[in-house]
């Protein structure tokens, strides 16, 4: 250990002084709240993120394949279910499963109430399992004639298990479906809970008078992590003129729009606590060098130059912006953990989208925000140790 470390330790944890120790837990205990909180929060914006981006993904597919058409028309016209087709989608390794689907816009009637849908069909090979996982009571549809409804739909038509009710098509001519309710399901996402009505595809190829090898697209979920606009190219390659791939950020445009304005927010709180954390440092540094400057008197004295002092000081703030560290991460991933594993923090599912805070730690975020606060704060600290260039030898020793 050279002079300037065994000099800093000494300052940092083995001083006598009840002063300078409340100064150094003061340091430690703001740069580990700043730390956390930055950790924290990173983590809540990009659970948040993923979260709504997986409920849409699941929804819908990570890529659609529809009609070409000029506006983002929520009933699609049919395309052919070609094997050619298939077999591109099949023969992508980045494609973990499709499924074939078909929506149509109706209005929704009992009694005198009315309210306008989308009637989604589903193909035989959907993802069970995620639709399994959204209902709240029943079941998920078997018949060609029963389908699954949201609770917000069901509470505002007050509708019970096995009610059959009407639905409306307005085509050439008005065709009128009475289909069985057999399920409630709900997303968490109200503009998709309060507009889809789900079933069997058989449904709207009966209402559209379609083939069976016509459908309204496929949807088409992707492995984790992969580039979905190099597979929209891929599939498009493959595609006739009339159709054409598109990912899940396209359908729904103003969701993830917003869903970006959260990456604002992060860093905002991430540069608030920066400037809190490196003020905090400053002013623990200014006090402490403050009452040091005996000890910095004597040590000109000696033959220290200043540049060795500085450094004393600089190697202090970096024990205590260390130790503030460690125990922000420390304070971060064990409530990371907790809420992970209880949901102890709930949310208004009507307005958040989900019924608690959701959390989603990633290694290189955290392994940027130590590194870029450590620099922050260092680079901050800088400024204060010039201080001790100005503290005259003889002037310290004689005034104590």
């Amino acid at each position: 250990m050279n002079f300037e470390h065994f000099i800093a330790k000494r300052i940092s944890f083995q001083s006598k002084r009840s002063f300078s120790k409340m100064i150094v837990r003061i340091a430690i205990t703001g740069i580990a709240l700043g730390v956390a909180v930055m950790i924290l929060s990173l983590a809540v914006i990009r659970g948040f993120k993923s979260t709504i981006q997986q409920k849409l993904s699941n929804f819908a597919g990570d890529i659609q394949i529809t009609k070409l058409q000029l506006a983002n028309n929520p009933e699609n016209s049919f395309i052919y279910q070609s094997d050619s087709l298939s077999a591109a989608i099949k023969s992508n390794p980045n494609i973990g499963h499709y499924n074939e689907f078909a929506t149509k816009v109706g209005v929704l009637r009992l009694g005198s109430q009315m309210d306008p849908i989308v009637l989604k069909g589903l193909g035989e090979h959907f993802h069970q399992e995620f639709y399994q996982s959204l209902l709240t009571d029943g079941r998920l549809f078997k018949q060609a004639n029963e389908i699954i409804i949201s609770k917000e739909l069901a509470n505002r038509f007050q509708l019970k298990l096995n009610t059959s009710l009407y639905i409306y098509f307005a085509d050439q001519q008005l065709k009128i479906r009475k289909l069985k309710v057999v399920g409630f399901y709900d997303s968490g996402i109200a503009q998709l809970d309060r507009m889809y009505i789900i079933a069997d595809i058989s449904i709207i190829k009966n209402v559209n008078n379609w083939e069976n090898h016509e459908i309204g697209g496929y949807e088409i979920f992707t492995k984790p992590s992969v580039n979905t606009a190099n597979i929209i190219d891929s599939l498009n390659g493959e595609l006739p003129f009339d159709a054409y791939a598109q990912s899940t950020e396209a359908l729904y445009p103003a969701m993830f729009e917003w869903l970006a304005l959260l990456d604002v927010n992060g860093s905002v709180i991430i540069i608030l606590m920066l400037l809190v954390a490196g003020i905090n440092m400053i002013s623990a540094l200014l006090i402490i060098i403050l009452e040091r400057s005996t000890t910095i008197g004597l040590l000109k004295t000696l033959g220290a130059n200043n540049f060795s002092i500085q450094r004393i000081f600089l190697i202090n703030a970096a024990y205590l912006i260390f130790y503030g560290l460690i125990i922000g991460n420390s304070i971060a991933l064990l409530v990371s953990f907790i809420q992970d594993k209880t949901h102890l923090l709930k949310l208004d599912q009507s307005n958040y989208y989900m019924s608690y805070v959701p959390i989603e730690l990633s290694l290189s975020d955290i392994i940027y925000l130590n590194a870029g606060a450590m620099i922050a704060c260092m680079i901050m600290v800088i400024i204060p140790s010039f201080l001790i260039t100005k503290i005259s030898a003889i002037k310290s020793i004689r005034f104590n």
